[in-house]
């Protein structure tokens, strides 16, 4: 967020079986449509092009199932796993879920 944009930051309780939680560096796997491997991936160029291309579209959608895993992934790879951005999806925001609402300017 560049330096003084306007933001709202809100504090939120609501059940934990409402929230979805996933890694939110392993979601961009998914959104390229890019095979999650469980280790650190060691192709690339047009070697990496021919591996995906073996890969069933049944064993991609698979590997994506990992970014729920909050414990899932490499640190040496992906980084320690209490720097990992977590994010939530929710099916719904009510008022009475909103806690706080702080309003603030980027620094």
């Amino acid at each position: 967020m560049p330096r003084g944009t306007r933001g709202v930051r809100l504090t939120l309780e609501i059940p934990a079986r409402q929230a979805l939680l996933s890694q939110f560096e392993l979601w961009h796997f998914v959104l390229n449509q890019s095979h999650l491997p469980s280790g650190r991936p060691e192709p690339d160029g047009n070697e990496m092009d021919s591996i995906v291309a073996r890969i069933s579209e049944a064993n991609l959608k698979r590997s994506w199932q990992n970014i729920f895993d909050l414990q899932f992934g490499d640190e040496e790879w992906f980084g320690p796993h209490s720097t990992r951005s977590i994010q939530a999806c929710l099916p719904s925001l009510r008022l009475k879920d909103i806690r706080n609402v702080d309003f603030f300017v980027a620094r």
